[in-house]
Parts: C-alpha cells; sequence; structure tokens
C-alpha cells in the first residue's frame, strides 16, 4: 500500500534526525493498517510514566498510544 511505504519512509527520516511522526488525520482504514503513533524509542518509558501519573485509571485514549497495557513497571 502506497500510503504505508510513504508513512515508513517519513519516519525513517524523522527518526534520522532524532524526531518522531505522529499521524494527526487520517481516513479510518488507516488506522487499521499504520500505527498512528510512531515508537519514541527510549523516550517510550517516561512517556507510559507520565501517562499513568496523569491518567492513573487509564480511562482517556485506551489502547491508542500504549495498546491495551499501559500500566507502569
Amino acid at each position: 500500500h502506497e500510503a504505508e511505504e510513504t508513512i515508513q519512509r517519513l519516519r525513517l527520516i524523522t527518526r534520522e534526525r532524532r524526531g518522531y511522526l505522529t499521524i494527526l488525520q487520517c481516513p479510518q482504514a488507516w488506522k487499521e493498517r499504520i500505527p498512528v503513533f510512531d515508537n519514541p524509542g527510549s523516550s517510550w518509558g517516561l512517556m507510559k510514566q507520565l501517562k499513568h501519573q496523569m491518567d492513573p485509571h487509564d480511562l482517556f485514549n485506551r489502547g491508542k498510544l500504549f495498546g491495551t497495557e499501559t500500566t507502569c513497571v
């Protein structure tokens, strides 16, 4: 799929420049095939901790950023 290839290329470019690509708007069909949030690498643990501190009961956007599991270890 052309959109998937384009997103992968853009994510490679942004990672090379120490950034991340998040898809803000796209057709629903894309969301079923392409992760809208890029993996922020070493920042992932910090992001999970912040999410847990601000939303300890995992009420907001459940499963969107961290899949189904958002508990900090």
